[in-house]
């Protein structure tokens, strides 16, 4: 497990993933508000923000950051690739110790979440969970409550959240077998990690909704990619070579 076995203290530089398909209109205040937690948190960090394939302005903003702040890259997909792609380049190429995201919409706000980051002197993932739902959308938090219903029938776990902005350590993700590009990918990465003996903690958060444009997360063609990526998942851990404790995420 890579975690310390003295309890010493160890610094946290946490890459943070912004993917961002079509958010002009979203994405300076949410890149403003990450620095400015960033900031506030006292944590050396990257971001590393992904242009989707987007067809307006998005890349142009993440560029013009990106010149005038040098802990932000940016990467541009010419055509959008997903979510799950954009998050496992991200995982080849950060230099955090550890890794979690958030979207480019800025529903999320981050010094939510960064005000746990202490957690992971103790833990290898910490798994928010979100208190005010009512901020979204009747419809999405139904399939929401409905995933994490699914995923904790099928695998045994019980958490409360599975697809929010999990902070993760980076090295044992190198070493997990991801194959979900869509959404549900933080799911694969947190039920194979916990499976394969990581220790992880639980954390409330509040969501500060978005300011524009629609989500991304529960249109049609993304409920259809959580589906097949579920039933992937299920082949993955319970039918693929024996892998029924998963793929051995703990360890450092």
């Amino acid at each position: 497990m890579d975690t310390p076995r003295n309890g010493t203290p160890r610094s946290c530089i946490v890459t943070i993933v912004v993917p961002a398909l079509n958010e002009e209109a979203n994405l300076p205040g949410a890149l403003d508000g990450l620095l400015e937690a960033v900031l506030r948190a006292g944590v050396a960090a990257e971001v590393i923000v992904f242009n989707d394939g987007s067809t307006d302005r998005t890349g142009e903003i993440a560029d013009r950051y990106a010149r005038s702040d040098s802990r932000i890259r940016v990467v541009h997909h010419p055509r959008p690739r997903g979510i799950g792609v954009s998050f496992m380049e991200a995982i080849v190429e950060a230099r955090g110790n550890c890794i979690t995201w958030f979207p480019g919409d800025g529903e999320n706000d981050p010094d939510e979440l960064l005000k746990y980051l202490d957690l992971m002197n103790r833990v290898d993932v910490l798994v928010p969970f979100v208190v005010n739902r009512g901020v979204r959308p009747l419809v999405r938090r139904f399939l929401s409550a409905l995933c994490v219903r699914v995923v904790n029938f099928s695998f045994g776990t019980n958490f409360n959240y599975t697809n929010g902005n999990i902070i993760f350590r980076t090295s044992p993700l190198r070493r997990l077998r991801l194959r979900n590009t869509g959404f549900l990918c933080f799911t694969e990465m947190l039920v194979k990690s916990v499976r394969g003996g990581a220790l992880y903690a639980e954390a409330p958060v509040r969501l500060r909704g978005r300011k524009g444009g629609t989500s991304k997360a529960f249109s049609p063609r993304a409920v259809c990619a959580i589906f097949s990526g579920y039933l992937l998942l299920l082949a993955d851990v319970y039918l693929c070579s024996g892998r029924g404790k998963g793929d051995g995420a703990s360890g450092g």
